[in-house]
């Protein structure tokens, strides 16, 4: 078996140039994928057992609806417009205060939202939205306080959810434990609550009628009769149902503004991968092709074996698949940490697949490609 060796076919500038400026796409396709996965957050909400949101009831009407057949659970909740201080730093956002731990599943923060959580020793637990947390790089173990009744609560994240979007600034649930109980021990009333429904027209129905109590003000408020009555005309007035949250209806909207945006942009980010992936392949085969139009007669004259060219071959996809796989990983990672969606992500997925699939595809072209012209030459 001869020694000669061709060396036209190695790998060199040219192919790690390719692979990277390949590999670059990446983070186009991030920031395409980045818009997507913020557009398909707006949907979370579709992952809790969150059906309806009703305003202000008051003990009873929690009590009647926990009664109704049609209605599983009623989670009411109290809320505040709070500044946390954070790290140093006061931030506005929006706590809810809970019953008990035990509720949160039926809130916007369901086990399916969850992301992260870490068991804490603290009376006063705190939950929060990624949002929330993400603006002031927060994780489960941190502390962070507010006033709540003139007394300030010094929590501890327990864990962080997924945000649906809906409140600026992000979100915290606490419950009536620890501290939050002692300072609302003076009293307080329901701001709203959640309703996990088994029949959603039935439930429909009801709140087509319903008239939050838990807002009503008493006739000490008011200076006369004549104003208190007045007070009372424009409730009765009111149509509570625009204060009501649909789920459904909100999804319905949700989909109509962003369907098609979702749509376009998993075409453009699977697009650019598709593309790339045919670039790769594209630029081995004709690589190859090239190198057996203008080479392979040589290597005959000089006696090297179908199984030596082959041998190069061989050697020169390996180096370029660890090449490619190596770009590919690390634009990858690199790419999630800009645009903060997980390394597993089915775009790094799919991005890493197609590139080694293009070029083993190309590879196993080139045997075939190889033996047609060494045999036939």
């Amino acid at each position: 078996m001869t020694k000669y060796k061709n060396k036209n076919f190695r790998i060199s500038i040219v192919e790690i140039a390719v692979v990277i400026i390949v590999a670059l796409s990446f983070f186009v396709g991030g920031l395409l994928y980045d818009s997507y996965i913020q557009t398909k957050d707006l949907y979370n909400i579709e992952k809790t057992d969150v059906d309806f949101i009703v305003q202000s009831p008051s003990d009873s009407q929690v009590v009647e609806m926990e009664m109704l057949s049609h209605i599983d659970k009623v989670t009411p909740y109290v809320y505040y417009s709070s500044d946390f201080s954070v790290k140093g730093k006061n931030v506005k956002s929006n706590l809810f205060v809970i019953q008990d731990k035990s509720d949160l599943k039926y809130t916007v923060f369901s086990d399916q939202l969850l992301e992260s959580e870490k068991n804490v020793d603290s009376k006063n637990e705190i939950y929060i939205s990624n949002d929330f947390a993400s603006s002031l790089s927060l994780i489960p173990g941190d502390e962070i306080s507010t006033i709540i009744c003139g007394q300030n609560v010094k929590f501890t994240i327990a864990s962080i959810y997924k945000s649906d979007n809906r409140q600026v600034g992000g979100m915290a649930i606490a419950t009536m434990s620890g501290d939050v109980l002692e300072a609302l021990s003076g009293g307080y009333k329901y701001s709203g609550a959640y309703i996990k429904s088994n029949d959603i027209a039935a439930t429909e129905d009801f709140l087509e009628s319903y008239v939050p109590l838990g807002d009503l003000r008493s006739r000490d408020e008011f200076d006369s009769d004549e104003l208190y009555q007045i007070y009372l005309d424009k409730r009765a007035e009111t149509d509570y149902t625009l204060t009501t949250f649909y789920r459904e209806s909100y999804l319905n909207e949700v989909s109509k503004r962003n369907d098609s945006k979702m749509l376009r942009e998993s075409l453009l980010v699977f697009g650019i991968m598709g593309g790339c992936a045919l670039i790769l392949f594209a630029f081995y085969l004709v690589r190859t092709l090239m190198y057996c139009k203008t080479e392979v007669r040589k290597d005959i004259k000089n006696k090297f074996s179908f199984k030596q060219e082959q041998s190069m071959f061989n050697k020169y996809f390996v180096l370029n698949l660890i090449v490619v796989l190596l770009c590919s990983v690390i634009f990858a990672f690199v790419g999630s940490l800009i645009f903060d969606y997980a390394l597993l992500e089915i775009n790094n997925i799919v991005a890493v697949s197609s590139l080694t699939i293009a070029v083993i595809a190309s590879w196993i072209i080139q045997r075939t490609i190889l033996k047609s012209k060494f045999f036939k030459t």
